[in-house]
């Protein structure tokens, strides 16, 4: 995926076919929306943006990323 590609989805904003998630706190919350995609027409999601389509300046680490997540 291209900058130019990111930068057109970011100016479309949140639809049926695009999601942005800041910050990914939950392994599931990440895997309901991939799957309400894939019984779609798909789409795609897009880590590191807030819903008004700014990109976030926040890292998270590792550890703090695989704390909060769950095998299904």
């Amino acid at each position: 995926m291209t900058t130019d590609f990111v930068n057109d989805y970011l100016a479309l904003g949140e639809g049926q076919r695009i999601e942005f998630k800041s910050v990914i706190r939950n392994i599931a919350e990440l895997g309901k929306v991939a799957c309400g995609f894939l019984n779609t027409a798909g789409g795609y999601i897009i880590c590191g943006v807030d819903d008004r389509g700014i990109v976030s300046s926040r890292v998270v680490p590792v550890s703090a990323k695989t704390q909060n997540s769950r095998s299904c």
